[in-house]
Order: structure tokens, then sequence, then C-alpha cells
């Protein structure tokens, strides 16, 4: 009820268009995640290489798209320039290539792939596919299609309230996830941060 109220101003076809993209955000990250092996962490689950940024993440994403749908009704008015068709079609074209490069990205690690901060035994550096040009190209994705979204949804205030505080729980995210596979895979891992950005290609 809340998104359909927040998104009043959008045509109807845009917003059949920007459910099926949410959808298909889900489907694939709890899909291919779930194919690939991932099945066990739950809402608070942690581990002592995590330090809770499973649930930092969670909560980060949740409250972006909570943030995202207040602005829409706080400010109803606050628009991009130009025609909303541009901004719809341009958003959702960002938030597919988002969520094609995180499904492609959880595909490539196969079973390495752990929402929770988790270094299994015999764990080997992925190079291939994705993780050819950034370390961490599924936050990447997930962080397009968000923008994507904020895009889409015709409101600069509610593109900052979807990506700042996503943005902000990946960047604990990776300082997590970095620190727990240097100690663990030691200087594999270290040659492989060397050659790549974070999350943009050489820039971060």
């Amino acid at each position: 009820m809340l998104a359909a109220a927040a998104l009043e101003h959008l045509p109807p076809a845009a917003r059949v268009l920007l459910a099926a993209t949410a959808i298909a955000l889900f489907v694939v990250d709890a899909g291919i995640g779930w194919l690939v092996g991932d099945r066990t962490a739950g809402p608070w689950q942690s581990s002592s290489r995590d330090r809770g940024s499973y649930q930092v993440v969670a909560v980060g994403t949740v409250g972006g798209f909570l943030l995202g749908f207040a602005a829409l009704r706080g400010v109803p008015d606050l628009h991009w320039l130009g025609n909303v068709w541009i901004w719809v079609i341009g958003g959702l074209l960002v938030a597919w290539c988002g969520v094609a490069l995180r499904g492609w990205a959880i595909a490539t690690l196969g079973q390495s792939f752990r929402r929770v901060v988790t270094v299994t035994a015999g764990q080997q550096v992925v190079t291939r596919g994705p993780y050819r040009f950034v370390r961490h190209p599924s936050y990447t994705g997930l962080l397009l299609a968000f923008l994507g979204f904020g895009l889409a949804v015709d409101n600069p205030l509610a593109l900052l309230g979807l990506v700042v505080p996503a943005t902000a729980a990946l960047l604990y995210r990776i300082r997590v996830e970095e620190a727990a596979l240097e100690a663990e895979l030691g200087e594999p891992y270290r040659d492989f941060e060397r050659g790549r950005a974070r999350l943009v290609p050489h820039v971060w």
C-alpha cells in the first residue's frame, strides 16, 4: 500500500515495470543464491568474521527503500526535468543492468557465495567473470539497481534515500569482507586486490 500510494504520480505502465524490476532483483538475489548453495543465512545469523555486516546490509537496503518511499510521499512535487518516461526507461535500464551484474557475480562465485561473511576450507580467489574488473561486482550490481530505481521513480530526494543508506552499509560490508579474506586467503587475495578497484573500474 505504501509503495502504491507513493508511486501514484507515475503512469500505470511505469508502476508495473517498476514492480517487475523489484521482483526480478529479489528473484535473482534469492534464487541464484539458493541454487548455488547459500541456504543457511537467516535474518539474524552472523559469524565471527561477519561482524554484523549481514544485518547492516539488510537494514541499509530495506531502510533505503523506506526512505525512498517516504521522500516520494513527503515531497511529491519534486521531479527530474523533462518527460517522465525518459527517467523511467533510463532508470529501469540501469536497474536491469544492476540486476544482471549481481546475478552474474553470484553465479560466478558459485559455492563460494555467502550472504554472511564466511571463508570456507579450500576456498580459492575467484578472478573470472565480472571479478576480472572489480573486487565486488555483486555490490556494484546492487547499487546500480538502487540507482536505477531512484531515477525511475522521478524524484531526486527519493534517489538519495534509496542509494545513501545502501552505499553506507555496503562500504562497511566491504571493509569487513576484505579483512576476512586477507586474513584467511593471504597473499593470493592481496594480489587480487592490487589489480582491481572495489566497485568501479579504475575509480574505486
